[in-house]
C-alpha cells in the first residue's frame, strides 16, 4: 500500500516598489497625495519679484514721500508721541499699511525657493496675514467708492481685477489648498491688490513717482507669474497623481 504525501507551497507576492510613493513624489510629509507637489516645484520667479516688492514701501510714492512714512507717522500718533491721529492719518495708514506685507512675503517666498517644506504653522500665518491685508484693502476700496469721485473708478476696477486673477489662480489650485502654493499665491495677491489701489489712487491726482512705477511693474509681473505658476503647479499635481 502506497502512502502519498502532499506538500503545500505558500507563495508570497512581493510588494512592488512602485506601490510606495517616493520622497521626490510627495511635496511634503503629512499631506494627502492629492495635495502633493514634486520636490522640484519652487517659486523662484516669485521670489525675485517679491524681494523687489519690499523696496516699493521705501521708494517715493507721492509728493509727501514713501508709503512707509505714512505708516510710521500714524504709529507715532497712535502712541501719542506726537499728538493724536486724525481721519487723514488713519486713512493714509490703512491704505498703505498692506505695503508692509511685502516683508514677510519676500522672506517666505525665498524660504520656499530654497526649501519647499513649510510647516503647517507657516501656512496658517501666511493665510492670516493675507486675510488682514485683504480686509484693509477692501475697506479702502469701499471708502473710495463712498466718495463718489470718478477718478477712483479705474483704481477700484483694476484692484478688483487683480483680486479676480488671484481668486482664479486659487481655484485652479484647489487640490493644493492645504499646500504652500495656495497660501503663497493668496499672500502675493493681497499685496498686489493693495499696491494697485494705492498706486492708482495717488497718480489720479499726483505725478508718477519712483515707488509707483516700480510697484506697478512688479504687480504686472506678479500677475503674469502667478498665472504661469498656477497652471504649472496644477499640471505637476496631476502628473504626480497619475504616476502614483
Amino acid at each position: 500500500m502506497e502512502t502519498t504525501t502532499t506538500t503545500t507551497t505558500t507563495t508570497t507576492t512581493p510588494t512592488t516598489a512602485a506601490a510606495i510613493p517616493t520622497a521626490a513624489t510627495l511635496g511634503y510629509a503629512g499631506e494627502a497625495t492629492g495635495d502633493a507637489l514634486p520636490a522640484s516645484a519652487r517659486p523662484r520667479a516669485l521670489a525675485v519679484l517679491n524681494l523687489i516688492a519690499v523696496s516699493v514701501a521705501f521708494l517715493p510714492l507721492h509728493m509727501g514721500g514713501a508709503a512707509v512714512e505714512s505708516i510710521t507717522k500714524y504709529a507715532g500718533l497712535l502712541m501719542r508721541l506726537r499728538g493724536r491721529a486724525g481721519a487723514s492719518e488713519t486713512w493714509e495708514a490703512m491704505i498703505t499699511g498692506p505695503y508692509l506685507l511685502a516683508i514677510p512675503l519676500a522672506a517666505w517666498t525665498f524660504r520656499l525657493a530654497v526649501a519647499p517644506r513649510p510647516h503647517r504653522a507657516e501656512r496658517a500665518i501666511a493665510w492670516s496675514l493675507s486675510l488682514v491685508s485683504l480686509v484693509m484693502t477692501l475697506l479702502s476700496v469701499a471708502y473710495c467708492a463712498s466718495l463718489g469721485h470718478r477718478r477712483f473708478v479705474l483704481p477700484i476696477a483694476l484692484t478688483m481685477g487683480v483680486l479676480g486673477v488671484g481668486i482664479a489662480c486659487l481655484a485652479m489650485l484647489r487640490p493644493l489648498r492645504r499646500a504652500w502654493p495656495a497660501a503663497l499665491l493668496a499672500m502675493t495677491t493681497a499685496w498686489a491688490a493693495s499696491t494697485t489701489l494705492v498706486t492708482l489712487v495717488v497718480v489720479s491726482h499726483q505725478p508718477w513717482q519712483t515707488g509707483g512705477v516700480v510697484g506697478a511693474l512688479v504687480v504686472v509681473a506678479q500677475v503674469v507669474v502667478m498665472i504661469v505658476c498656477a497652471v504649472r503647479w496644477r499640471g505637476l499635481t496631476r502628473g504626480a497623481s497619475t504616476s502614483g
